[in-house]
């Protein structure tokens, strides 16, 4: 068996409260987002897409001051929402969970409950 290699690398931050804030958003965007989304975008010559909540921390105006002068668009949800506005969550999974729940469902129904469901 090979070696398990390390593949990501891991950006791990505080603060006194144990909250984010201003300061800790701007360096993520500078430190990670930025400097790791500008090589696969020419260099930063084309437009990258970022989507954040309405957080303070995510709107300030040196956040969007820094996104536009590096072509970064922000796509800005309201405040506490992205847990429902999801994308990816709303377009590409919802009819999934919705489909495989109609399929569990006909397999109950179906097998009475007496046959068991595997992972398979």
């Amino acid at each position: 068996m090979e070696d398990i290699k390390r593949k990501d690398d891991v950006f791990v931050t505080s603060s006194p409260s144990g909250w984010t804030n201003n300061d800790i958003k701007l360096a993520w965007l500078k430190q990670v987002f930025d400097r790791h989304t500008k090589r696969k975008s020419g260099l930063g010559r084309k437009w990258r897409l970022l989507i954040v909540d309405g957080h303070g921390s995510h709107v300030t105006r040196d956040f969007l001051d820094y996104c536009m002068k590096r072509r970064i668009l922000v796509a800005v949800f309201p405040p506490h929402s992205t847990h429902s506005l999801q994308p990816l969550n709303v377009v590409c999974f919802s009819p999934l969970a919705a489909s495989y729940s109609k399929g569990l469902s006909a397999h109950i129904f179906k097998t009475q409950g007496l046959v068991p469901i595997t992972k398979g």
